[in-house]
């Protein structure tokens, strides 16, 4: 699967959440697999969400936005994979 087809969250918790779920359902099948049990269904994997962050007009970093509106004047925003 190309990174392109892999479906993106939409906000930060969401993908805190089903990143959850993908872990809990992985655990559960090597526990069934030890047990000799068929394994369960996994939930596809999900990439980040993209997020504002703002860049002067030199190329500098700035810092993550709440939302792309907060930009200060004279700034850029650009729209990154959310790293924590």
């Amino acid at each position: 699967m190309r990174q392109a087809d892999i479906p993106r969250a939409a906000t930060p918790q969401e993908y805190r959440a089903r990143t959850i779920d993908r872990l809990d359902a992985v655990s559960r099948n090597r526990s069934r697999t030890i047990r000799g049990l068929k394994p369960g269904p996994v939930p596809e994997a999900l990439r980040p969400p993209l997020v504002p962050v703002a860049y002067e007009a030199d190329g500098t970093y700035m810092g993550r936005l709440r939302d792309a509106a907060d930009c200060p004047a004279g700034c850029k925003v650009r729209w990154q994979e959310a790293r924590w």
